[in-house]
């Protein structure tokens, strides 16, 4: 149960706990969704009966990245992807529902739908037809020279009343609704990742979303390549509130080393977190390095002291509009050997799908 085949029922206005812990690893394609997640996945079927000016489906965001809203239980078939997705415009028909993560773990989901009951039909009644019947008087009958007597015509009734058309039945809606802030409210990325780079442990940030601990990269998933070592300290951070996205770093042990996103195509927002907390690099020039996104050089000869004013300083550097088209984000921390400085690191990393 919780499968494509065995779908969890669920209805409008529920809410939904589980956990993902010992579902199946499905990795799917969810057709114009991009590629499926790697993780455990639960399934629910939505019957709509009537329809429906909408179906919102939310989930807790730190419980699982993203799910999947198919049109039928043809993978292909998908209608929108995130931690959240709203659907205008919803026709009857069973919609399924798939929550599909990197990890076990669980998860809060709630379902609403608007409206929340079939629309009533209040039929108006029907006018109809009125008729007096005040006779024609006619003219009393005259002999004719004949000595024959001429009918006189049969009265008739006339129509007095008039005829009002019958108004169309109109259906009338449930009082209440959602208000005009119900969709910017709703909406969340559709694909994002939050890595602590150089760290075995999760965190939650001041804002709630799920820092992920770090990894070597695998297929249909993301993570770390190259020659890499990891590298901590429990000094406090200058500059920010989230002392702990910082106090972790993966550095290159032999030189460069990167990351890579196995995501579908489109546009992205990379933000990059450094910090120098290795003791001895407390001045500028000491570790210079270059940093590519989709072989773009976006940062050259870039010193972390230097560019944070300070060591143990929090810096982000924001990269939007990033593209790519062939379902793999990479991000390169690129030593220049001819500066004879040394490795190149990441603290903490930031990927969010745009469109």
């Amino acid at each position: 149960m919780g499968s494509l085949l065995d779908p969890i029922a669920a209805v409008c206005g529920g809410s939904y706990a589980g956990n993902t812990t010992g579902a199946a690893n499905n990795i799917q394609n969810y057709g114009i969704c991009g590629s499926g997640l790697s993780g455990p996945e639960v399934v629910y079927a939505l019957q709509v009966t009537y329809p429906l000016d909408y179906v919102s489906v939310t989930l807790d965001p730190q419980a699982i990245p993203a799910l999947f809203v198919l049109g039928s239980s043809n993978t292909s078939d998908c209608l929108g992807m995130g931690g959240a997705v709203t659907l205008p415009n919803v026709q009857p028909g069973t919609y399924y529902i798939v929550l599909d993560g990197f990890q076990s773990g669980p998860y809060q989901m709630e379902i609403q739908c608007y409206p929340s009951s079939p629309p009533t039909i209040t039929p108006s009644a029907t006018a109809t037809r009125t008729a007096t019947g005040t006779p024609v008087v006619s003219p009393t009958p005259t002999l004719t020279t004949t000595g024959t007597v001429e009918p006189s015509p049969t009265p008739t009734p006339t129509a007095t009343g008039t005829v009002e058309p019958s108004p169309t039945p109109t259906a009338t809606r449930t009082p209440g609704g959602p208000s005009k802030l119900y969709f910017p409210m709703m909406y969340k990325p559709p694909v994002q990742y939050f890595v602590t780079c150089g760290s075995d442990a999760e965190y939650v940030d001041l804002f709630g979303r799920r820092w992920l601990a770090d990894k070597e990269h695998s297929v249909d998933s993301w993570g770390y390549v190259g020659n890499t070592e990891a590298w901590s300290s429990a000094r406090a951070i200058e500059g920010t509130e989230e002392d702990r996205l910082y106090q972790t770093q993966r550095y290159g042990a032999g030189g460069s080393f990167g990351y890579r996103f196995d995501v579908p195509n489109g546009t992205f927002r990379v933000q990059l977190y450094f910090a120098e907390i290795y003791s001895q690099f407390d001045q500028p020039g000491k570790r210079i390095f270059d940093v590519l996104i989709e072989m773009d050089p976006v940062l050259d000869n870039f010193d972390v002291v230097q560019a944070a004013a300070g060591q143990y300083t929090a810096l982000v550097k924001t990269f939007d509009r990033v593209q790519v088209n062939d379902g793999q984000l990479n991000i390169t921390f690129a030593r220049d050997w001819s500066n004879g400085v040394e490795n190149p690191v990441i603290n903490a990393i930031g990927v969010v799908k745009l469109n």
